[in-house]
């Protein structure tokens, strides 16, 4: 497996302390540069985020976001440039556990051949299905997960499905990742997590969401509306060719595969 940890030039203690911690789990690891947002120009924003306005969320899309989903699109090409069948993608502030080579090892075995995503690192709850109980965490197939993109693992189909649809930049990667019926590829999620993450305060995301609080205008709010309708139509409708009825109907339900 490759590991890929994401890490902004500057972020020397935060490389460090991952560091530390993959070592200590016994995990070989490459450390990525990640593309700094500020530093893109706005020709370069447009270029990758033409429509900055999010509805989902009423208002527009930072930089800091706009450089984080340039980040995951490079560790995942660099993935499938390997040799690799499966890549562990981290971000810097994401805190390992001693075991964690050997829980995704078990964890990706109990999977079908045609996983995509695996996420072992998340914020929130899982909705899906029960797959099966293992001695590290439970296996839920999801279609909609956690979010936070600080810790994941993928399969070289689930990274082409990811890079498919990757651009353009419409959300903020994390809520790409979390939307299976956006970008398609079979996802799984371990609870309890596997991988937590350091504060967030201070973050350059959560900075800039600070400066582009969500718009309270009648326009935003209609936008909004039309994108939950759309939204919700095209979600269930997955859910039932994915997974099934019963999950679409009661979506935060977290049911036994028969």
């Amino acid at each position: 497996m490759l590991t890929l940890v994401i890490s902004l030039p500057l972020s020397t203690q935060r490389q460090k302390k991952i560091s530390a911690g993959l070592q200590a789990a016994g995990m070989s690891f490459s450390m990525l540069p990640g593309i700094v947002g500020r530093e893109l120009s706005e020709a370069e924003i447009e270029s990758f985020a033409p429509d900055r306005f999010m509805a989902r969320f009423r208002r527009e899309i930072g930089p800091a976001e706009v450089g984080c989903t340039l980040s995951h699109k490079l560790a995942l090409e660099t993935f499938l440039a390997s040799s690799e069948s499966t890549a562990l993608i981290l971000e810097d502030d994401a805190v390992v556990p001693s075991n964690l080579g050997d829980a995704i090892a078990l964890l990706v075995d109990r999977l079908p051949l045609n996983w995509g995503i695996l996420k072992v690192g998340g914020i929130g709850g899982v909705r899906g299905r029960l797959l099966q109980e293992t001695a590290v965490g439970k296996i839920v197939e999801t279609h909609a997960t956690t979010v936070c993109a600080h810790a994941y693992v993928v399969s070289r189909q689930g990274a082409s499905q990811l890079l498919r649809r990757i651009l353009p930049i419409r959300f903020p990667y994390d809520i790409y990742l979390r939307d299976t019926h956006v970008h398609g590829a079979r996802t799984f999620e371990v609870v309890p997590t596997l991988v937590v993450q350091e504060d967030l305060a201070g973050s350059r995301i959560e900075c800039d969401r600070m400066e582009r609080p969500p718009s309270s205008d009648l326009r935003s709010i209609l936008a909004y509306r039309a994108w939950k309708l759309g939204h919700e139509i095209r979600r269930r409708a997955h859910i039932i060719r994915t997974i099934g009825l019963s999950a679409a109907v009661a979506p935060s339900r977290i049911t036994r595969h028969s």
